[in-house]
């Protein structure tokens, strides 16, 4: 998944790499600019094969419903499962201990959704790490560690076999 995608140049590379998801963020201020909205737009009728995704920036759900109705957007990324309806969930949350109960939580609720987990700012304990290859083998995960420095996180990806990882801003 690319997320933060703001230029077609880089949505095009990502869909011809293949990559499974591009994300567009937006803010409740960015449903003014309808230039934005244009741009990104245009940006999602040029590419083909990724799946494009409604990255949240504190939209409300009528905000949500009219940019669904704006653009091809396939899924939703929000933690704010108030606006999710219908749609199609990935669903970020930080690497800790607590944020388990949680993943059982929203799997309850919503279980088809990919969740992003984030290591950013975390050190892998094995107990998380053994739960994430549970996790990974029954559910789909997207990992994020745009931070992550060390010899640890090769293995780890290895250990846990992500349904992808998550990559943040221009690829070129």
């Amino acid at each position: 998944k690319l997320s933060q995608v703001t230029n077609l140049t880089d949505a095009r590379y990502a869909a011809g790499m293949g990559v499974d998801f591009i994300g567009f963020t937006f803010t409740p201020s960015d449903l003014e600019n309808d230039n934005l909205l244009t741009q990104r737009a245009e940006i999602a009728q040029w590419i083909v094969g990724p799946e494009i995704v409604l990255e949240d920036g504190g939209l409300s759900l009528e905000e949500v419903e009219t940019l669904f109705n704006r653009l091809p957007f396939a899924y939703i990324q929000t933690r704010n499962l108030r606006v999710v309806g219908d749609k199609r969930l990935i669903y970020p949350i930080l690497l800790t201990e607590c944020c388990l109960k949680e993943m059982d939580s929203v799997l309850a609720e919503y279980p088809h959704a990919i969740f992003l987990i984030s290591l950013i700012g975390s050190k892998v304990i094995p107990a998380i790490e053994d739960y994430l290859v549970k996790y990974a083998e029954k559910y789909q995960i997207l990992v994020n560690a745009p931070e992550y420095v060390g010899k640890d996180f090769l293995p780890l990806l290895e250990k846990v076999n992500p349904f992808g990882l998550e990559l943040i801003g221009c690829l070129l």
